[in-house]
């Protein structure tokens, strides 16, 4: 390539002579065709007609959005809605994903995300096979969008679901009756009646937890004709296949 004259200077028209500029590049914003025009200070022309047809087209990025595999916590299937919330206790989980899927070829897509209703976007996670698949979680309600290395975004899209972990902060037991004939106990937890995570079954000992009964669904247990002595009493619950034996109550009884 030949070398500029010093004394030489060139302007450029990317619109057909209409506008001049000193710069050597214009930023074009789809394809099509371009007439390039160069021309020096001593007035010689120059014009080459230039085809473009690798641009970057500034477009939403189309997302397909499905929520799948949403169970509760004893694996059975529940539909998907917006602000639901499946309980959980022990290991006894919940589960459900939001799959995001890019419809189309778009350069080095990320994923950003925030809690709804806060004003900061976080960059996140890429994709494998244009596919990520988010799970449900503790967390709080999430907003996202997909937005690529040009700046090309998807539509804002949300999880708007959530796992809540549900036990009873204390288990309380009061003794109704006490006598050589009979002891009643009864059980109580802070659970509402209505809680999804149910069964819940209850146990009770009377020798401080070296024995239990069987798990009833009952809040009540009788003993009849207990001996004389003293009864160190426990009870203690337990939600599906989770055994919580952290949370107990207890109470003492003198037969006379």
């Amino acid at each position: 390539m030949a070398e500029k004259h010093p004394d030489v200077k060139f302007e450029y028209s990317f619109s057909d002579g209409k506008y001049w500029s000193p710069y050597d590049h214009c930023r074009v914003w789809e394809n099509g065709t371009y007439d390039l025009m160069i021309r020096d200070n001593y007035g010689q022309t120059a014009k080459r007609v230039y085809e473009e047809t690798n641009i970057v087209e500034d477009k939403e990025i189309p997302v397909k959005i499905e929520y799948v595999d949403f169970t509760d916590c004893y694996g059975n299937p529940v539909e998907y809605y917006d602000g639901i919330e499946l309980e959980e206790t022990g290991d006894m989980r919940p589960s459900g994903k939001m799959k995001i899927t890019i419809e189309g070829d778009f350069n080095d897509p990320w994923l950003y995300i925030r809690k709804k209703g806060e004003p900061i976007w976080h960059k996140y996670t890429n994709f494998s096979n244009n596919v990520y698949e988010e799970w449900l979680s503790h967390d709080s309600k999430r907003e996202h969008y997909v937005m690529d290395s040009y700046g090309r975004k998807s539509r804002t899209f949300t999880l708007e679901g959530i796992i809540k972990p549900v036990n009873p902060s204390s288990l309380e037991i009061k003794i109704v009756h006490a006598d050589s004939g009979v002891i009643i106990t009864e059980v109580k937890d802070n659970l509402p009646d209505e809680a999804t995570v149910l069964p819940r079954r209850y146990s009770i000992s009377y020798d401080n937890g070296k024995s239990w009964s069987d798990w009833q669904l009952g809040r009540y247990f009788q003993k009849l004709k207990p001996n004389s002595g003293q009864y160190l009493i426990k009870v203690k619950v337990k939600y599906g296949r989770y055994e919580d034996n952290k949370n107990t109550a207890s109470a003492t009884v003198t037969i006379k």
